[in-house]
């Protein structure tokens, strides 16, 4: 089994955030699947097209979040935030000297995002439901 894989778990029910979702999982698995002779020089090819849909995901989440007024906005907002700035620090300041190395960072954001999700994510979402109940405008 890959260590890196999409789950119907993940899913939440909003479609725009299911569709970014699996959109970063399949990046991290097109790129952990890459022969280690094109890894290293794909993941710094795709480096900011991945923080450049990282930061519209959370941006679309934190809209939706002030437009709902979510009670755990600022903590959740501050997550999207730590992650970013160790996400852009670590390709900024480390060079990855070997293809393991690269493979366990991209496991590493998978393991982030599994547990973003559980812990954040689907409280966002759960929340979202129950107060759209009756209208469909997420």
């Amino acid at each position: 089994m890959n260590e890196i894989f999409w789950s119907d778990g993940f899913i939440t029910g909003v479609k725009l955030i299911d569709e970014q979702h699996f959109s970063f999982i399949s990046a991290l698995l097109q790129l952990y699947q890459y022969d280690d002779k094109v890894l290293l020089s794909k993941l710094y090819e795709l480096q900011n097209q991945i923080y450049d849909e990282l930061k519209a995901h959370f941006s679309y989440e934190e809209t939706l979040m002030r437009q709902h007024q979510y009670f755990g906005f600022y903590s959740h907002k501050m997550e999207h935030e730590r992650f970013l700035n160790k996400f852009y620090k670590y390709f900024n300041s480390v060079a990855f000297h070997s293809p393991s190395e690269a493979k366990e960072f991209l496991k590493s954001m998978f393991h982030w995002f599994q547990n973003h999700l559980v812990i954040n994510d689907l409280k966002l979402t759960d929340y979202l439901h129950s107060i759209n109940k009756n209208e469909n405008k997420i």
